[in-house]
């Protein structure tokens, strides 16, 4: 049995993907993918890595001298949950739990208020973030609370731009305020836009080892990204104005439609620059 055959192996059995293999290896899906080809062979730093990782000897790992078959009365002693599936951790079953609670307190809010004739598109309006987390919740296995903090933030910034027409662009009258417009409105503005730069560095911490779309691999190309992301984002916040009316009339809660979009790719073209860069750093030092 081949190299990568074991690498295969051993990762389908301790449920990794190539991604989560990679992201504890420190290097590339397409090393990882290239291992279990026999494109390539790992360095002898990774095979020790790799070794720790699925907890098996450099001798099993190459050799696949433990065979792969088990013996028939170690399946006949063997758990029930190593048959059928493997078994769940406490935190898995507190994520399932969480999930399931949070979508049964959506569904007995959505009988409670069909009953008093509220409509529906308010409701879901209102209740969506609280639906989202509990389906991320229950199908998520990695990140959950990582998305759940998007969902959340997300909705916050829509509650602030309707009730009150605030949003993170009025950091940007903070040079020149003046008392009259309410200092708590600046500082709920702040706040927002403290939120997002926090999630942007999340994002970028959690796929820091993220293979980079083969597409945008060229520097040319994310560079034209860019260039297309800022004239088109420019455009919008022309045609947008800054407003500086602060009547309750500013702000409008229609500019999620620009606003949040605009803010979905420049998270994903910022996290996709950082990890071109972090796999050029690796690649100029010879790591795979």
């Amino acid at each position: 049995m081949s190299l990568g055959t074991n690498i295969s192996r051993l990762r389908a059995e301790h449920h990794l993907s190539q991604g989560d293999l990679a992201e504890a290896l420190a290097v590339s899906r397409q090393s990882v993918s290239k291992w279990e080809t026999d494109s390539s062979v790992p360095d002898l730093d990774k095979l020790v890595k790799l070794s720790q990782v699925f907890g098996v000897t450099l001798d099993e790992l190459v050799t696949g001298a433990d065979g792969t078959s088990p013996r028939k009365e170690d399946v006949a002693n063997a758990p029930v949950e190593s048959l059928l599936g493997r078994r769940l951790s406490v935190r898995e079953k507190l994520r399932i739990g969480v999930g399931l609670a949070l979508l049964l307190f959506w569904v007995a809010e959505l009988v409670y208020y069909m009953q008093l004739g509220i409509q529906l598109w308010w409701f879901l309006s209102y209740t969506l973030p609280l639906l989202l987390c509990g389906l991320i919740c229950l199908f998520l296995r990695k990140r959950t609370v990582f998305w759940c903090c998007w969902v959340l933030y997300l909705r916050m910034d829509w509650f602030f731009r309707s009730a009150s027409s605030v949003n993170w662009k009025v950091v940007l009258h903070t040079i020149g305020y003046e008392p009259t417009w309410n200092y708590l409105r600046l500082a709920t503005s702040w706040g927002l836009f403290l939120g997002m730069l926090m999630m942007l560095f999340w994002t970028l911490a959690t796929f820091r080892n993220a293979s980079v779309p083969a597409i945008l691999q060229k520097r040319g190309r994310l560079l034209l990204c860019w260039v297309v992301y800022w004239i088109v984002g420019l455009s919008v916040f022309l045609i947008q104005g800054i407003r500086t009316e602060w009547n309750g009339h500013g702000y409008p809660y229609n500019d999620i439609y620009a606003d949040w979009p605009l803010l979905l790719i420049f998270t994903v073209l910022l996290t996709i620059t950082f990890c071109s860069l972090r796999s050029r750093k690796r690649h100029l030092k010879g790591t795979p």
